[in-house]
């Protein structure tokens, strides 16, 4: 990443007194800011932990894979598993820029290292991906609905919320929990980025790609992917409109839709993560760490 951080008045002298010592803990307890209202999908009162040291003093590598990106398999002190992604060319004040997230659409990430100019990030290990399951299945329309409404509700959260746009809105970074939560991934990435240019608009316009993939997965194969349904006939009128909506509508707007009042819960989608999990196993490669 090319950008770097304005250092902020007054926290210098924190920055370099935290650079110089060996295990540096940081502990915030943050508020995201401009809610205009109570969100039940978030937390409000969080901490995040950021040090300036290896994860691997705190975390055992297990496992190389992906999801969503690289990611490491690791063990922490009570053998739970978690997923740590690395952020490389990063600078230690980058930190400064992760905020407490915890949403139900969101992938949480509650821990940060710098560690040797890059930023480890602490997250939940998801069971599979949106990729991963239309690889095995084709959703059924109330399904694809719960996928749609998830997504949407996640980007609301991080366009009005946290007031970033995601940028890289596909079927690899959809991710699924056991329970059938929809969740985005990369948002903590996204934080990092900043400051990058703001466009929810493309996010929503991804949304509607994703829409196309979901309804006809033979689509992926097209080149250029098409930005239309190729049987427009075969599906029912509120999907169409929806679709074509994903053009020009916000994400706060889409959000009240009648197509995703399809939706039957993301319980329904627990047969489909199964099948994923048990038909497109991760590739991993096992860490030898001594």
């Amino acid at each position: 990443m090319s950008n770097r951080l304005t250092r902020f008045p007054g926290l210098e002298n924190k920055a370099e007194k935290a650079h110089n010592r060996a295990d540096v803990r940081i502990t915030e307890t943050l508020k995201p800011a401009g809610l205009p209202r109570i969100n039940h999908n978030v937390s409000h009162y969080l901490r995040i932990a950021t040090k300036v040291q290896s994860p691997w003093t705190e975390y055992r590598q297990h496992l190389r894979t992906k999801q969503a990106g690289d990611i490491i398999i690791a063990y922490d002190r009570k053998m739970k598993e978690f997923a740590i992604k690395e952020v490389k060319e990063c600078e230690r004040d980058w930190l400064l820029r992760l905020k407490a997230v915890s949403h139900t659409n969101i992938v949480r990430f509650f821990a940060s290292f710098f560690h040797e100019g890059s930023i480890y990030l602490v997250c939940d290990l998801m069971s599979t991906s949106l990729a991963n399951v239309l690889s095995v299945s084709t959703l059924p329309l109330d399904e694809v609905a719960t996928v749609c409404r998830g997504v949407i509700t996640g980007l609301c959260y991080l366009h009005k919320d946290l007031m970033i746009s995601h940028g890289d809105i596909n079927s690899e970074n959809i991710l699924f929990s056991k329970s059938g939560e929809v969740k985005l991934a990369n948002v903590g990435e996204r934080l990092l980025e900043q400051p990058r240019e703001h466009n929810p608009q493309e996010d929503v316009w991804s949304l509607g790609l994703l829409l196309i993939e979901m309804l006809e997965p033979d689509s992926i194969f097209l080149e250029p992917f098409p930005t239309i349904l190729q049987r427009p006939d075969s599906t029912e009128p509120c999907t169409v409109n929806f679709l074509s909506r994903t053009r020009f509508d916000r994400s706060s707007q889409l959000q009240q839709h009648e197509f995703l009042q399809k939706s039957r819960g993301g319980q329904y989608l627990k047969p489909f993560i199964s099948d994923a999990e048990r038909f497109m196993p991760p590739v991993v490669e096992k860490l030898d760490i001594s």
